[in-house]
């Protein structure tokens, strides 16, 4: 790894970190944790690489699939990337099938969930403050 590969890896590593912060608060409570896991250990221009987003949910707790169902809105992950990166779409795990009160129906995920998705960093990358 090059001074520059690791510049802009551990540059860009606190954007990552600063989502560990992010979640679900309610009445004061954490409900959600979200943590961001890499498979690179450094950024390599134009190379994709794959980040998972890890939520932990507290008990009696969920979040939504993409299709959540009767009710409910979809979990996102809005990135803020640099000039020319691209994030791809979400790899949802097959969600769990999910009665809430009234009988209504809805696909999400309780406990924990690992939701990837494929980062591509602009092949010009040459910039260690990214």
């Amino acid at each position: 790894m090059n001074a520059i590969q690791r510049s802009v890896f551990f540059l860009w590593l606190p954007a990552l970190i600063a989502m560990t912060a992010q979640g679900q608060i309610y009445q004061g409570r954490q409900l959600v944790r979200a943590d961001a896991l890499a498979n690179v250990s450094a950024v390599v221009p134009g190379e994709p690489f794959l980040v998972g987003v890890r939520l932990k949910m507290e008990p009696h707790w969920h979040t939504y699939w993409k299709y959540p169902g009767d009710a409910g809105i979809p979990t996102e992950i809005k990135w803020e990337l640099p000039e020319g990166w691209h994030a791809g779409s979400i790899q949802w795990p097959i969600p769990l099938k999910l009665q809430e009160p009234g009988d209504i129906q809805i696909y999400g995920y309780h406990d924990e969930v690992l939701l990837i998705q494929q980062i591509t960093p602009a092949k010009n990358v040459t910039d260690p403050a990214v």
